[in-house]
């Protein structure tokens, strides 16, 4: 039986691993522990707190995993998809919560979405997916540390055909335990400049020394909604 599982494991693994790539070139945060030196002469850095939870299935939290950002206010957009790395502090059956830093030339740009996956020993064998509609814009200013805000995302029941769903219906019975084709995100986006710059400065002290400004993210809410 434990073959049987562990062999289930890895084809969910590789299945998740093909819906998150595609063929898209993922970039590191610009924050972490192997990091002596911040550099902010050619590309600023975003600082974005987040936290993703499931109150549908509590024992299958959502685990995030890439966070998609396009060009805003350009005829021709352009995508960056960045890997966010393990939660920096989680609770069972409660939430995880992740210190994303972005590092990426000045301008208009847009949050699209944060993707991520609940694994097979998360969910009794079987593996789920989802996706966090963000749909917020900030402007980042040359050569800064800015701070864009905290996203709450918590994934419950959806009660209507007009509420996105949080990640699609296949693999099918994976998604039903999950509960992500039968819910929806309620996403929160606020300043929580304080308290998220502290977290910040205690996991990477590096930046202690940085001046961080404050922007925050606008969300635009017509793309909240099923056509």
């Amino acid at each position: 039986m434990r073959g049987k599982s562990v062999g289930l494991s890895l084809i969910c693994i590789i299945m998740i691993g093909i819906f998150l790539n595609g063929c898209v070139t993922n970039r590191n945060m610009a924050l972490n522990k192997k990091v002596t030196q911040l550099d902010i002469a050619k590309e600023s850095i975003a600082l974005l707190a987040l936290r993703t939870s499931n109150a549908y299935r509590p024992s299958c939290q959502p685990f995030a995993d890439r966070v998609t950002i396009r060009t805003n206010g350009k005829e021709q957009s352009e995508s960056y998809t960045y890997d966010i790395g393990l939660p920096y502090k989680k609770v069972s059956k409660e939430f995880n919560e992740y210190l994303i830093s972005i590092q990426i030339a000045a301008g208009d740009y847009m949050i699209d979405k944060i993707i991520g996956f609940v694994l097979p020993y998360y969910v009794n064998g079987n593996c789920g997916n989802f996706t966090v509609p963000v749909n917020a814009s900030f402007r980042i200013q040359p050569n800064t540390i800015v701070y864009i805000g905290r996203i709450e995302a918590t994934n419950r029941e959806r009660k209507d055909d007009n509420e996105l769903r949080a990640g699609p219906l296949l693999p099918l019975i994976d998604q039903a335990l999950a509960g992500y084709y039968t819910g929806t995100f309620d996403i929160k986006i606020y300043d929580n400049f304080e308290e998220d710059v502290v977290f910040f400065s205690k996991e990477y002290p590096l930046i202690t020394t940085q001046k961080i400004e404050r922007l925050l993210l606008l969300r635009n809410e017509s793309l909240l909604s099923n056509k």
